[in-house]
């Protein structure tokens, strides 16, 4: 047997951060864990801590850093959702550009690239730059043990990754209001637990346990 499907598996792990995009000390890509794998959190300043808007996970040997830089990219090419960067630092999701990686957006793709492309010097530019500077990163590098196939690690990862965001959206409504609701549809509530993780400077992360089962 492999892998954490042979009984309860104990993991640990230390939340680092925040950090930013733009280029400052604290800019995520300066940072040692940014080759690392594993969780990381997007979230706005809320209230002396930190609210979360998305979840993701690495389990690739490409570490954060060229996962971080694909969603940079995904953004300036009209991919992702933009939400107004104001309204959004407090806690209030307008979306001024819906994206293009939707099903009912995809029908349609080229039109609505075409539509991007024009406008976004003008318009959309500015408005990504300013998001972006909202957002505030959290690291979490989660090691893979000896006896796991990189298949057996993508399955640990994605059990944490789904455990983190049910945790904090069922504790906390404004991490609930303020969650991508697209990302949401894409986690799985499990009730066979096959892993407890203890999360070190988890207190600065609205709704999230120091000690979740996954």
């Amino acid at each position: 047997m492999t892998g954490f499907d042979c009984g309860l598996v104990e993991t640990k792990a230390t939340i680092h951060g925040p950090f930013v995009w733009s280029k400052s000390e604290s800019c995520v890509f300066n940072q040692p864990e940014v080759l690392k794998r594993g969780i990381y959190l997007w979230t706005i300043p809320w209230k002396g801590k930190y609210l979360t808007n998305y979840v993701g996970m690495v389990y690739s040997q490409q570490g954060f850093k060229r996962r971080l830089k694909e969603h940079m990219r995904s953004y300036q090419n009209g991919l992702y959702r933009i939400y107004d960067s104001k309204e959004f630092s407090q806690g209030n999701v307008r979306i001024i550009w819906e994206g293009l990686w939707l099903p009912e957006r995809k029908a349609h793709k080229e039109e609505y690239k075409k539509e991007f492309d024009s406008d976004y010097e003008s318009k959309y530019k500015d408005r990504i730059e300013a998001l972006l500077k909202v957002f505030k990163l959290f690291l979490v590098p989660i090691e893979m043990p000896d006896n796991y196939t990189r298949t057996t690690f993508q399955k640990f990862i994605r059990r944490i990754e789904d455990a983190m965001v049910f945790d904090m959206i069922l504790k906390s409504n404004d991490v609930y209001e303020l969650y991508d609701d697209t990302d949401i549809k894409m986690h799985k509530l499990r009730k066979n637990y096959q892993i407890k993780i203890n999360l070190k400077n988890n207190e600065q992360i609205i709704g999230l346990s120091n000690e979740i089962l996954c």
